[in-house]
């Protein structure tokens, strides 16, 4: 059933005289979101830009949108048609909470209705578009440059440049930003709304960077990981742990004489940082370490926290509904559900989890994984497997594939960067 996707989702950077440098419009849409401003009111802009990309694609599809013949064959029974499965199941859960429990229902779970669909309508464009930019032009007009403004952002609030220091602040004043040099708390999360968000996309860049690049760019990749840290998202810092380990097997295996020197520099920068700064004294850092001190990570507050509320609402949704969860039901059940997981099986029960749980690692790690195999991409092989279990990692402490303008822009990246076509398959030397 899958086997074909690949081929669609292989597609995106072809070599030959049709491919383009790169397409503006999709490049000034990433561009769009990612620096998306908040205004102090940030999901509520946020809603607003989503709502306007929704009209915009449609408009775009009704004026010249076509998907290509040759893939649409091959994307609507392989990716369409599970969309629209989640999309029915999702609908369905929502009735029954709201008909047969008898629950609370209001206009937020009928917004909440429409995730899926619209999920749908950026699948759709993607694979509209996905050959009219090459990898090379992604990563070198998107993906290496928002380190690079995030970094500098970064820089001019943390050294409190004037003038453009409180320009960038009212920007994105409604960010959970926080810069307390005194008391060494710093969660960096600019232009992100939270400090979790900017870390999981900043652990698919380092992923993208280290292994789907043609020349490493160690100084991008230093900054992605100074980055990393200045989130203050230990789950990023885990996840970032878990794609050097793996990078670092790869470069063994598939060793080149600019892979032992990038690996060598970030491992002599990374040395240097922890010599140089006493990195337990940062608050984030510090109770991680006091409660591994103490035997295990469980005596951190936040983590024991979640842990608790993974148990008891698991429990709950497995005692109650255990098939169809839920539903969206964001009017009846207003607290905050920090893992991904967690929310898919209380929305959608067993069924649903199943469900999306197999769509997701279809198309970012098996499909890849077997195009990878197919085309001897041997070092890239190692790449999928860094992106897609650093995204494992990452939603077990957050829903982050529930933020659309994170989703898109990871969907962008797996797109463009991890799915290849066959005659890309030298691009990484």
């Amino acid at each position: 059933m899958y086997r074909e996707t690949g081929a669609s989702l292989e597609g995106v950077a072809s070599v030959g005289s049709d491919r383009r440098d790169g397409n503006w419009f999709t490049i000034s849409l990433f561009w769009s979101l990612f620096l998306l401003p908040s205004f102090g009111v940030p999901y509520q802009v946020e809603r607003v830009a989503l709502g306007g990309l929704a009209a915009l694609l449609l408009l775009w599809f009704a004026m010249r949108g076509r998907l290509p013949r040759r893939y649409l064959g091959r994307s609507v029974p392989n990716l369409v048609l599970p969309l629209l499965l989640i999309s029915v199941l999702y609908t369905v859960t929502h009735a029954w909470w709201v008909v047969i429990v008898g629950a609370e229902t209001g206009i937020r779970d009928l917004l909440e209705l429409v995730r899926y669909p619209f999920i749908l309508l950026l699948v759709l464009f993607l694979i509209a578009v996905q050959r009219r930019v090459s990898r090379e032009a992604f990563l070198r007009r998107c993906v290496i440059p928002s380190i690079w403004v995030s970094m500098s952002l970064f820089l001019v609030c943390l050294f409190d440049i004037p003038g453009l220091s409180d320009v960038i602040r009212y920007v994105y004043s409604g960010t959970k930003s926080s810069l307390n040099l005194d008391m060494l708390w710093i969660r960096w999360s600019i232009p992100f709304e939270n400090p979790n968000f900017l870390g999981v996309y900043l652990v698919w860049c380092l992923a993208t960077l280290l292994f789907f690049t043609k020349r490493l760019p160690p100084v991008s990749i230093i900054c992605c990981l100074v980055l990393t840290f200045a989130s203050g998202s230990r789950t990023a810092w885990v996840a970032a742990l878990y794609i050097g380990i793996v990078w670092a097997v790869a470069t063994v295996l598939h060793l080149t004489r600019r892979r032992l020197l990038v690996l060598t520099l970030c491992i002599a920068a990374v040395t240097s940082f922890f010599l140089v700064i006493d990195v337990g004294r940062f608050a984030r850092a510090g109770l991680i370490g006091e409660a591994i001190a103490r035997g295990s990570i469980l005596y951190e507050g936040n983590v024991a926290f979640r842990v608790e509320q993974m148990l008891e609402l698991g429990t709950k949704t497995l005692s109650v509904s255990p098939v169809f969860g839920f539903g969206p039901a964001k009017q009846a059940l207003v607290a905050v559900i920090d893992s991904q997981y967690l929310l898919w099986l209380v929305r959608m029960g067993i069924i649903g989890l199943v469900l999306v749980m197999s769509f997701y690692t279809m198309i970012a790690l098996v499909v890849p994984l077997r195009a990878a195999a197919r085309e001897k991409r041997h070092y890239e092989a190692w790449g999928i497997v860094a992106f897609a279990g650093a995204t494992a990692i990452c939603l077990l402490t957050g829903a982050f594939l529930d933020n659309m303008r994170l989703l898109f822009l990871g969907a962008a990246l797996l797109v463009w960067v991890i799915s290849v076509p066959r005659t890309a398959a030298r691009s990484v030397r």
